[in-house]
């Protein structure tokens, strides 16, 4: 199956794999660092920045459990590329998220992303939310 993997199309052997690494029973047989490298060398061409974003997505859950620094060099790369992905990895690691912090992750991540945001605002709005997070949730 990995040999069958490797010889496809680039996108179409970094989907092929993020599906043998949500697998139990083939999750070893995938590196997930390499294959977030792999994935990252993807070309912009629109069907495969699609494919890119998908693996990216599956792939950061998967690097929350087995690599976790791996899985935050990921998400530091991406919100300094594009904020949608970096939201995006966040967004599809839920599981993963609540496994490792219990529902305390929700609160521990609201608060270091509204660290984040004021760090990075230019000024103080006044608004109660910023690009949709709430600012308001407890310290």
């Amino acid at each position: 199956m990995i040999t069958a993997a490797e010889r496809a199309e680039p996108a179409l052997r970094a989907v092929t794999l993020l599906q043998l690494a949500r697998s139990r029973a083939t999750a070893d047989l995938v590196d997930p660092e390499q294959l977030v490298e792999q994935t990252l060398s993807l070309s912009d061409s629109p069907s495969e920045r699609v494919e890119r974003d998908e693996v990216l997505r599956g792939l950061f859950g998967i690097l929350l459990v087995r690599r976790p620094g791996a899985a935050l060099r990921l998400l530091y790369e991406q919100t300094t590329a594009s904020w949608a992905m970096a939201t995006a990895l966040l967004e599809n690691a839920v599981g993963p998220l609540l496994d490792a912090r219990g529902t305390d992750g929700a609160i521990l991540l609201h608060r270091a992303v509204r660290r984040a945001l004021a760090c990075t605002s230019t000024q103080d709005t006044g608004d109660s939310s910023i690009d949709g997070v709430r600012t308001t949730l407890g310290d």
